[in-house]
């Protein structure tokens, strides 16, 4: 009887260890402006896609992950579409370079507000925006907006960050989290809207001219700044 027990036990540990492995293991997909092709799997360097857009759409696949720029890529906005993708997402995507100097450019003539669909970080990268000389980067959905290790923002633009989404009447929580970069405004809530969530800004490292609740926009929730460092 002992001898059952411990080959079924055995045997458990056997289906369970992979399966375990398999769900914490965090899809990667690699993304090549100059070399790459929205045809490929987006799973290897040689194998990279060529927009953000195929990136995300692969990453919806798994349920989130990390996007890993292998060259500079330009983010063009128009107009009618300020965001960053076309449709919201719940899970966490992360945004990095290979190397630290590799640059994210986020293009748009006139004053900009680039949305986020969902919980985002941006990790060991520089930012950097073309054309525009005021540029918001917000939480469209709500949810993390996150400023992780190593991120540099070269241009001359005044960059802002802030937790809330463009849009009046949001009642979901919306989170800023900044530990890098130098920043123009942070903002705990919405910059511009009237919203009733709870907002929070953490700011572990970087600097920014201005850390404070909202701009223009009315807040009837909390709203909560902390600064460590």
């Amino acid at each position: 009887m002992r001898k059952l027990f411990v080959s079924l036990l055995a045997l458990f540990l056997v289906v369970l260890i992979p399966s375990l492995c398999a769900q914490a293991a965090e899809t990667t997909v690699y993304l090549d402006a100059a070399a790459g092709a929205d045809t490929n799997s987006g799973l290897t360097e040689a194998q990279a896609v060529k927009t953000i857009q195929k990136a995300y759409d692969l990453l919806k696949e798994t349920n989130g992950g990390k996007i890993v720029l292998v060259s500079d890529y330009t983010h063009t906005m128009t107009a009618s579409n300020q965001t960053i993708v076309s449709g919201d997402h719940s899970y966490e995507v992360v945004i990095t370079g290979k190397t630290a100097a590799t640059k994210l450019i986020i293009h748009y003539a006139g004053t900009a507000y680039l949305g986020l669909r969902g919980p985002t970080t941006f990790e060991n990268i520089t930012m950097n925006v073309s054309g525009s000389s005021n540029m918001t980067i917000y939480g469209n959905n709500g949810g993390l907006v996150k400023i992780g290790k190593n991120v540099s923002t070269t241009s001359s633009t005044k960059l802002k960050l802030s937790a809330g989404p463009m849009k009046s009447g949001y009642n979901g929580p919306m989170s800023l989290e900044v530990n890098s970069g130098n920043w123009q405004d942070l903002f705990a809530g919405c910059y511009m809207y009237t919203l009733n969530g709870t907002g929070s800004l953490v700011m572990n490292g970087g600097s920014a001219v201005n850390v404070q609740t909202t701009y223009n926009g009315k807040h009837t929730g909390d709203l909560s700044i902390t600064v460590n460092g």
